[in-house]
């Protein structure tokens, strides 16, 4: 159970008297620290993930996200949205000799191999 090894070392010392320390555990105190760390490190692969999956939502539905998506995202996240929409839109203005280029557009490759050009 996640916590078990912290919640003994707290009880550990609310046992004791007042004015007394229980002897330093390194064991537990190290256990803890470990499970911390991997609790940190998997918060933030579950982050980026998620971050991941918000970019793809760009490409997939634009530059406004619908309604029922963006009630389940946080402020944070919404924040992080219209700041990658803002840098895509100034990367794609600065393509195609001063015209731009919608690199949304045309995402998936053509069925047929030959495009005839007129």
């Amino acid at each position: 159970m996640l916590g078990e090894k912290a919640l003994e070392l707290i009880k550990e010392l609310d046992r004791c008297k007042d004015g007394q320390l229980p002897a330093f555990n390194e064991d537990i105190i190290r256990m803890v620290l470990e499970e911390m760390t991997t609790l940190f490190e998997q918060n933030q692969r579950d982050v980026y993930n998620r971050l991941d999956r918000i970019k793809a939502m760009r490409w997939e539905f634009g530059s406004i996200l619908p309604a029922d998506i963006r009630a389940n995202i946080c402020e944070p996240e919404i924040q992080w949205f219209n700041r990658y929409n803002k840098n895509l839109a100034s990367y794609m203005r600065s393509l195609g000799e001063g015209t731009g280029l919608d690199l949304t557009q045309d995402t998936k490759p053509p069925k047929n191999l030959y495009v005839e050009a007129t």
